[in-house]
């Protein structure tokens, strides 16, 4: 069974190799990917992984 990073780390793999494919058949350009790709992984990331930042 997975753990939590583990998961998070299949589905990052998994989204960025989804993108890599849109990116080389055309759908999407790679500023388009670099665009969507961040706030998705950071929106993926286990809330136990996240750093808190102060202010």
């Amino acid at each position: 069974m997975l753990n939590k990073q583990q998961v998070v780390d299949e589905l990052r793999q998994f989204l960025s190799e989804l993108m890599d494919m849109a990116v080389n058949l055309g759908y999407i350009s790679l500023e388009d990917k670099k665009e969507f790709i961040k706030p998705a992984l950071k929106a993926i990331t286990p809330l136990s992984c996240r750093v808190r930042q102060t202010v």
